[in-house]
């Protein structure tokens, strides 16, 4: 009986963990391609870049970011749904 209580318990706070981990990372994922599609389109402008470029550059963007955003969204994540539920 106590086995299964803590499965539930472990469900539940590895499916709070996973959305939010899912909101953050969205969340930073969008502030940093909002800022690199602003720089991008500034130097498609200026003429230092070429317009077709830029799409192709934000695209190569978001895998570099990923790999600093995922790890850092998993932190937040766990820090945010642990707090939340009083466990810290």
């Amino acid at each position: 009986m106590a086995r299964t209580r803590a499965r539930i318990i472990d469900r539940y706070l590895f499916r709070e963990t996973l959305e939010t981990w899912a909101g953050v990372t969205g969340v930073l994922l969008l502030i940093l391609l909002a800022s690199r599609f602003a720089f991008y389109l500034g130097d498609a402008a200026s003429g230092r870049l070429p317009g077709s470029a830029v799409f192709t550059l934000l695209g190569l963007s978001v895998v570099n970011y990923l790999t600093l955003i995922i790890p850092l969204g998993l932190f937040l994540a766990t820090w945010v749904t642990w707090y939340i539920q009083g466990v810290a």
